[in-house]
């Protein structure tokens, strides 16, 4: 295989999160990354003994012997790493996962590995055309959209069935991710509470609760901002009702329904 995988554990319990690599073969097969990934796992990662217990230990012998035999069969670093992931996936613990060995790979090796991700087929140009087209009907959170955290991923937001909206790759790395490759997906907030099955960095899978924060703005594993069609002028979010009660002479009830910066006059007038 020439792809080489690190077991990356970030340590619990220590006064700072550690992380120790352990770099598997690359001259080896996937089946003898997968038994490398297991001994690694058990012996290192400190939350085992917790995780597996007498109650989960057949889900995960039951997960292993299906991954073990797909990994026995699977012979390209693009069809090895999600059997890896999915294993590590059972822990269910964002400090534990299969990474990529970054510093040691090209990134034709790099883009390999994920080449078989969903993949929605715009480009930037068709989907601004898509947006601008009257004659197409628009959902509410379709559009050009930044993540609030840097400049690292511009996605596109589109309609994913009546319910539906998913999230896909317009710009980022160009080596983890690539044009096209769908980053999120959820369901449409305005029809109650929404969770987003996101990927990271790695694809490995995290659900994120999504909220709209305002017109323009998704909260959504941090803040992402529509950057196009630019938010237009519509019916506010609810006023938030604050206020301030003696219910006798020595008991005072204050309701602050949310702690919003843009209430603090607000509040602060409550008491004055």
């Amino acid at each position: 295989m020439k792809a080489l995988l690190f077991l990356l554990l970030l340590l619990p319990g220590l006064g700072l999160a550690q992380s120790a690599s352990a770099p598997i073969n690359p001259t080896c097969g996937c089946a003898q990354n997968f038994a490398e990934l297991l001994r690694l796992t058990e012996t290192n990662y400190a939350a085992y003994r917790d995780k597996v217990t007498p109650a989960t230990r057949p889900r995960l012998d039951s997960l292993t012997r299906v991954l073990r035999a797909r990994a026995d069969t699977a012979r390209s670093a693009a069809s090895c790493a999600p059997v890896l992931r999915q294993w590590t996936q059972f822990f269910r613990d964002g400090h534990l996962g299969v990474g990529d060995g970054q510093g040691h790979l090209n990134a034709d090796s790099v883009r390999a590995v994920y080449a078989s991700a969903e993949r929605l087929p715009w480009t930037r140009a068709s989907f601004r055309a898509y947006l601008d087209d009257p004659a197409q009907p628009k959902r509410l959170l379709e559009g050009i959209w930044y993540d609030g955290g840097g400049p690292d991923y511009v996605v596109g937001i589109v309609a994913d069935g009546p319910a539906r909206y998913k999230g896909f790759v317009l710009r980022a790395d160009s080596l983890f991710w690539t044009l096209g490759q769908v980053k999120f997906s959820f369901a449409d907030p305005a029809a109650g509470p929404s969770t987003a099955t996101y990927y990271m960095r790695n694809h490995s899978v995290e659900l994120r609760p999504v909220q709209v924060a305002g017109d323009g703005n998704l909260d959504m594993n941090g803040l992402w901002y529509r950057a196009y069609p630019r938010p237009v002028a519509g019916p506010g979010p609810q006023v938030a009702r604050h206020s301030f009660q003696m219910l006798d002479d020595t008991t005072a009830l204050y309701r602050i329904a949310s702690f919003d910066g843009s209430y603090r006059a607000r509040i602060d007038s409550l008491t004055k």
